[in-house]
């Protein structure tokens, strides 16, 4: 990977208007399937959250479970074939066997977490019909898919899952502080029981104090005229352009890996640009690589 310039993250300007009851689109006069109320879409600009029960079906989110399933299978195939654990627990669902894939093989979660390309099943709900009606309420009618998205893997009391209240921009460019819009779904917004709901939202991930891992999708949209924030690395995937009704996503550009100096197939750090913005206090194996990231560019 090349050098990146990354400028401070600290500056001396604020923009509420991106964020509050300002930045709200003009709402349709007729709605589309998934379109909400307008006192409902106001909330989210107001409170900075939306939470719509049982928006999807459960058969939408099939392919989300198939496809989760499919992706522990060939981790936990792949560190048994390389000696990483003794049991690649094939008896057990997918509520319970990345805990135990992660007991032999601390940061077996951060591996999922860290998947390159979106698999088809999530991306047949980043682009699903209804939820991008939605994001026309929320951005605007063009709208591209942001190439930052998560698996959340929240194995049960694992702190390496845990993050605290932050404004994405934080981990972005500091393009993303002006005129980055987005709307994110994620923290539980799909389960595999039962139905559904979807939940936008300012982001935290809290601890999962219960037995069962708890999965969730980060997936984010912004307005295809604004800047995705990262650096150049990967660009957004435009999903819906106005008075184009008949528009097909082109997935090709987006399938390209991010480049990286070093991927180990077992590598569990998360380096990126994102730590040049701020002053390094704690030291951890992430920031670690990161420094042996910054030297061998050097």
């Amino acid at each position: 990977m090349p050098a990146i310039e990354v400028e401070n993250g600290v500056v001396d300007e604020a923009h509420p208007e991106i964020f509050d009851p300002r930045a709200m689109p003009p709402q349709p006069k007729e709605k589309k399937p998934g379109q909400q109320p307008e006192h409902v879409i106001k909330e989210y600009f107001e409170k900075g959250y939306l939470v719509l029960p049982n928006f999807f079906t459960k058969e939408e989110m099939e392919p989300c479970r198939k496809t989760t399933e499919e992706l522990v299978d060939n981790l936990a195939k792949k560190l048994f074939e390389a000696g990483k654990i003794k049991n690649a627990y094939e008896n057990l669902d997918l509520f319970h066997r990345l805990t135990k894939l992660e007991e032999e093989f601390p940061g077996a979660n951060v591996i999922l977490h860290k998947v390159p390309n979106m698999p088809m099943g999530y991306r047949k709900l980043w682009a699903n019909e209804r939820l991008l009606n939605l994001m026309e309420q929320l951005i605007g009618p063009d709208i591209a898919g942001n190439p930052v998205w998560n698996l959340r893997t929240k194995t049960p009391q694992n702190e390496a899952t845990t993050v605290p209240w932050h404004q994405d921009c934080g981990y972005l460019d500091n393009n993303s502080y002006k005129i980055w819009r987005r709307a994110v779904t994620g923290a539980d917004a799909w389960r595999f029981i039962g139905v559904a709901g979807a939940y936008f939202y300012h982001c935290y991930s809290l601890p999962n104090m219960s037995d069962n891992v708890r999965w969730s999708l980060d997936l984010r949209w912004q307005r295809s005229s604004d800047p995705d924030g990262l650096w150049g690395l990967k660009k957004p995937v435009v999903m819906r352009v106005k008075d184009k009704p008949d528009f097909e996503i082109d997935w090709t550009e987006f399938d390209s890996d991010l480049e990286t100096n070093e991927d180990p197939e077992f590598d569990t750090t998360l380096p990126g640009p994102w730590m040049k913005k701020w002053e390094i206090v704690h030291m951890n194996k992430h920031t670690d690589r990161h420094k042996r990231d910054e030297a061998m560019i050097a």
